[in-house]
């Protein structure tokens, strides 16, 4: 009796632990589920982010690709009329086969003349000066034909020898009939031949 009694027991008690396992384990199953579930849904969750980050991205390229692509035309478009100009003011100056490069930021990067190509850099302060000049006369008429802009001129020709003084100081004369120049200067004389100028004297 006493030795059935015990047994039961011992079976009672292995199927309640049997019971408790598989409780448990249902209990680790779930648990690991819900972890799954949880890192399926962050998991969706970013993917949607990347997504919108990519599309973003993708816009803001084409955005980008597209302005400087409408920049650079719009450079271009004021490049070949700006050179024109400068090129024909010029030639009164340096000599009928002067030709100037310009790049689309619109500066001088090189200039020709007589057969000979020379980088800003290479020319001399007398020809940087005066085709510094020649550059601002353009400008102002490319900017406005018909009556132009102010032009300012703070001791200009310093570095410039006599001959070419006298040819660029033609072209700020034609260059004074359709925008006003003022010109500040130590030495007045040297403006003299500019028909019709005022001079006004400080000090």
């Amino acid at each position: 009796m006493a030795l059935t009694a015990a047994t039961e027991r011992l079976e009672s008690n292995i199927r309640y632990q049997a019971e408790l396992n598989g409780q448990l384990q249902g209990l680790g199953r779930q648990q690991r589920q819900t972890e799954v579930d949880t890192l399926t849904s962050k998991e969706h969750q970013l993917a949607r982010r990347v997504a919108g980050l990519e599309r973003r991205a993708q816009s803001a390229k084409l955005l980008f690709t597209t302005l400087t692509a409408h920049l650079e035309s719009v450079r271009q478009s004021y490049v070949a009329p700006f050179t024109t100009h400068i090129d024909r003011i010029g030639r009164g100056v340096f000599g009928p086969d002067l030709h100037v490069e310009i790049d689309s930021t619109l500066s001088v990067v090189a200039r020709h003349l007589n057969g000979s190509r020379l980088e800003w850099v290479q020319l001399s302060s007398g020809a940087r000066e005066q085709l510094g000049l020649v550059v601002r006369l353009a400008a102002a008429r490319l900017i406005d034909p018909d009556d132009g802009v102010p032009v300012i001129l703070d001791d200009a020709l310093v570095y410039s020898d006599p001959v070419r003084v006298r040819h660029i100081l033609g072209e700020v004369a034609q260059g004074a009939q359709t925008s006003q120049i003022v010109v500040f200067t130590s030495a007045p004389e040297r403006y003299d031949s500019i028909p019709g100028a005022q001079r006004v004297d400080f000090g």
